[in-house]
């Protein structure tokens, strides 16, 4: 059985039927994971994914039938392979336990082109326990002026340092913004 998307998956955990058969903290976790607006994924040390957000479902289109307990990176029949993912979660995580604002720019079959911002961290639960994985993902691409200036209002502090790619795609322009310290 592969339990719904709020509703941990571990191989060491036996099934769980009902929500109530899941501790109070854990079910609290699961709620604010599940409430964040951005797309959120938990994984495990090999990289498979433990929960996922509503926002991960619906923004990349992937059911939780499919997607929980399924190795991140052959997700989607491969579409999640992304070296920069790859190098990110394998490689500066094991160095740098927290991440911020990785740019990742990967075009989705069947879904289309997702620049992305992405948070990792690497959690400990403890002595003798594995460590998870949290990777929160933010669609930063813009589609119209107006939403770029909402944008760079609500993050940007007076002399902070700002790049924008702009791309234009028949009449329509959409925007992609880097921005940089102080």
């Amino acid at each position: 059985m592969v339990p719904a998307p709020w509703v941990p998956y571990a191989p060491s955990m036996p099934d769980i039927e009902t929500l109530s058969e899941v501790p109070a903290a854990q079910r609290l976790l699961l709620d604010i994971i599940d409430t964040v607006r951005e797309p959120l994924i938990v994984l495990d040390a090999e990289f498979r994914v433990t929960q996922a957000n509503r926002a991960f479902f619906r923004t990349f289109r992937v059911e939780p039938g499919d997607t929980i307990g399924e190795v991140l990176f052959t997700l989607g029949d491969g579409q999640w392979d992304i070296a920069p993912l790859r190098e990110l979660l394998r490689d500066k995580l094991a160095v740098e336990p927290q991440l911020n604002d990785f740019d990742v720019d990967h075009e989705f079959p069947g879904i289309g082109r997702k620049i992305m911002l992405l948070n990792a961290r690497l959690v400990s639960q403890g002595p003798n326990l594995p460590r998870i994985i949290l990777l929160a993902i933010e669609d930063t691409e813009i589609l119209d002026a107006a939403q770029l200036k909402n944008y760079l209002i609500e993050r940007t502090t007076p002399g902070q340092r700002v790049s924008i790619k702009v791309r234009r795609v028949e009449a329509d322009l959409t925007f992609h913004v880097v921005l940089g310290g102080g």
